[in-house]
């Protein structure tokens, strides 16, 4: 470190964390969205969940929804300080409530309302 970086607290602070520490990131493989997309399809297309796909569809493709999710994520993040509430936190959450609506209730039917315990 020169000399002429010790004239701010902050540089020195910055220069410190920046050659001291490194933040690594990892995600597991089934955590990436391509994955969990390539999940809930499988999920919806082996259980035969046609209108769930349907609502599904939606989501994933239509760009009217995308970007009110997006909105919504702006305003709750960037505001309300939340975490993620965008697209990719909806298409997350529609796979585990499709996941645990098969676990929780048994079988399942084309239609998720017409769901039955055994």
């Amino acid at each position: 470190m020169s000399c002429n970086r010790l004239n701010s607290k902050e540089s020195v602070l910055g220069d410190f964390l920046a050659e001291e520490f490194r933040i690594e990131i990892k995600v597991s493989e089934k955590m990436l969205i391509r994955n969990i997309i390539r999940d809930l399809r499988r999920i919806i297309a082996e259980q035969k969940l046609y209108t769930t796909e349907k609502l599904v569809n939606a989501l994933l493709n239509d760009e009217e929804v995308k970007a009110m999710l997006n909105a919504t994520n702006a305003i709750v993040v960037d505001y309300l300080r939340y975490n993620d509430h965008g697209w990719a936190h909806a298409v997350i959450t529609t796979r585990n409530a499709v996941t645990d609506c098969i676990r929780k209730l048994g079988r399942t039917y084309p239609n998720m309302d017409k769901v039955t315990q055994k």
